[in-house]
């Protein structure tokens, strides 16, 4: 039987469904309407493996609701697994868009990243408050464009962003009452990171080629399929 006819498989979609659309609600609350738009899959895995970990929160009235405009209240408490969530969606979401703004220089990006900056303060006292080491992030992803001038491997590349997702998913164990969990989920988050930017590279090749972005594939292989065989290695090194 296939897992998406079995109840293990409904049960798992609708895991997901509640922790991608609570995550989306929390950050609608706490960072505004706008930033809904940053809500990525990275971070809702995140949130996924936290709450597994952890005993089953609960979950207030307008998060199990699908109405999307069903916001949670300011008294209404979060689960701490979306407060964190959310925090960490803008924190990676800034980073992104800090780097676009370097890569490109153009106007939209700068003004984007303008306006997530009080967004991003917000989230980053958030997170410091479960103890993530938000200065030594900024401080590793702000070598990413020196990394990019003398690119020399992907492993190279890609540490800010394995750096980053791996103290987001260590300091996801104390959100899970799992502080004995932490050196495991720092080498899974470590890992996710090394696969998150490999896709990214892989998915944004041709895009990244017309706006004259760098591309680490590019920049190390010349083209996507020659980067192939790192990309379903790093896959399997999730898995």
């Amino acid at each position: 039987m296939s897992v998406r006819g079995c109840g293990l498989g409904r049960k798992a979609r609708e895991m997901r469904r509640r922790h991608y659309c609570g995550t989306c609600k929390v950050i609608g609350r706490e960072y505004g309407q706008g930033s809904r738009l940053f809500l990525n899959h990275d971070t809702v895995l995140v949130a996924e493996i936290i709450t597994a970990l952890s005993e089953a929160p609960e979950w207030g009235a307008a998060i199990e609701s699908r109405n999307c405009f069903h916001l949670p209240k300011r008294a209404e408490a979060a689960p701490p697994v979306l407060r964190y969530a959310a925090a960490a969606t803008i924190l990676l979401a800034s980073a992104k868009v800090q780097d676009h703004a370097s890569d490109s220089g153009q106007l939209r990006w700068r003004v984007l990243a303008r306006w997530l900056n009080p967004r991003y303060r917000r989230a980053a006292a958030e997170l410091r408050g479960w103890g993530v080491p938000v200065s030594d992030i900024e401080r590793q992803l702000a070598t990413q464009q020196q990394r990019e001038s003398v690119p020399e491997s992907l492993r190279q590349l890609a540490e800010p962003t394995c750096f980053a997702t791996a103290q987001i998913c260590r300091h996801g164990a104390p959100v899970a009452a799992r502080t004995e969990l932490r050196n495991m989920l720092e080498r899974f988050g470590r890992r996710f990171g090394y696969l998150i930017y490999l896709l990214d590279a892989w998915e944004d090749f041709d895009k990244d080629a017309d706006r004259g972005d760098f591309n680490a594939f590019r920049a190390l292989y010349g083209n996507r399929d020659a980067a192939r065989a790192q990309v379903v290695a790093g896959a399997d090194a999730v898995a």
